[in-house]
């Protein structure tokens, strides 16, 4: 079972906080990742194919909740 939702917790998922330098390299190493898994698949996968399209927005979709939760956890460990 989940925890109650705070005001600290909305303000820290609603808020920008300026990322410090730990931070920035967490982000560049999930875009990173994301990029070479998406070239695999692009040169693995039929293309075009509507397969292929929405396997590509699953991957942004991961990086983008992967740099949702190392923004909205500065300095907790991962």
């Amino acid at each position: 079972m989940h925890e109650p939702i705070t005001e600290d917790e909305l303000h820290n998922r609603m808020f920008y906080v300026r990322p410090d330098q730990g931070t920035i390299v967490r982000h560049q190493n999930i875009q990173e990742a994301a990029f070479e898994f998406g070239a695999a698949l692009i040169k693995l996968c039929p293309n075009p194919s509507r397969e292929l399209s929405l396997a590509l927005s699953r991957v942004e979709e991961a990086r983008m909740w992967a740099n949702a939760a190392i923004a909205h956890r500065q300095g907790e460990s991962g």
